[in-house]
Parts: C-alpha cells; sequence; structure tokens
C-alpha cells in the first residue's frame, strides 16, 4: 500500500505533506479518479479538472502557508501549474462550469465528512473568505 510519503517529496515538511496528501486523497474520492491519474501526464479532460480542483482546493482551504511549488510537487507539476490551475478554477466557479461544479460539490461532502466542514457550493470562493459553514443536510437538500 503506498504511504503520504509515496505522494509527497520528503523535502516538504510532515504537517505540509500530511495536509496535501488528505486534499489529494479527498479530491481523488470527490472525482473518482485515482491517485495516480491526478498525478500522472494523461490529459483527459476528467484528469486535468481533478489536477485543477486539488490545486484549488489545497489553496484556498490551506490553515498554514504552502507555496505554489509545495502544492504542484504534490502531483509532480511545477508551480506554474498550481497558480494556472488555481486561476481557472476561479475562472469556471465565476461562469459555473457543470464539470468543475461537479467535482466541487463531492469536495464539499468528502471534505464535511472527513473533517466536519462544508461550504455553500454556489459562490465557493465567497463562503471561503467568508467562513459560511452548512450542515450536510441543508447541503443536499439545496445544492445536490
Amino acid at each position: 500500500m503506498a504511504t503520504q510519503n509515496d505522494y509527497v517529496k520528503s523535502e516538504v515538511p510532515l504537517h505540509i505533506s500530511e495536509y496535501l496528501y488528505s486534499v489529494l486523497l479527498s479530491v481523488s474520492k470527490a472525482s473518482k479518479i485515482t491517485i495516480k491519474d491526478i498525478k500522472g501526464k494523461r490529459r483527459f479532460t476528467g484528469f486535468v479538472a481533478a489536477r485543477q480542483v486539488y490545486c484549488y482546493a489545497a489553496y484556498t482551504n490551506k490553515p498554514f502557508p504552502i507555496s505554489y511549488a509545495q502544492i504542484a510537487q504534490a502531483i509532480n507539476k511545477d508551480h506554474a501549474t498550481a497558480i494556472y490551475s488555481i486561476e481557472t478554477v476561479n475562472k469556471f466557479i465565476n461562469i459555473k462550469d457543470k464539470r468543475v461544479h461537479k467535482i466541487l460539490s463531492r469536495l464539499n461532502i468528502v471534505f464535511y465528512e472527513t473533517y466536519n466542514i462544508s461550504y455553500k457550493p454556489v459562490n465557493l470562493l465567497e463562503c471561503i473568505r467568508t467562513n459560511t459553514y452548512l450542515t450536510l443536510e441543508i447541503y443536499k437538500e439545496h445544492y445536490l
């Protein structure tokens, strides 16, 4: 079985690598795409969307300072990929892209079940900024 250190290189501090691994695992569950495919070089639409959502989730939900390079290193990419991914997901949220919205909605449920937090998916970025939380029942009733 693969361990967390297989996914994030050892020069990243342990608390950061644990956080990035948990986000990677959550995105994998939410998108139903394996970690191997998220980290891979293939550019199928679903794989790219999962990578972009991973970078976005790792950056926007970070509990402590994390660099773009550390986020990207966990998926074997460089910092420019992380920056571009975050900007792209922000654009997709603004235009209400169904593919990204679906992954983010599932990710919210995974985050809620794992960490007991949930965000309103209509404007995820605004909810993160204002620390708006919903119960799982309300979330499922209104947004799924």
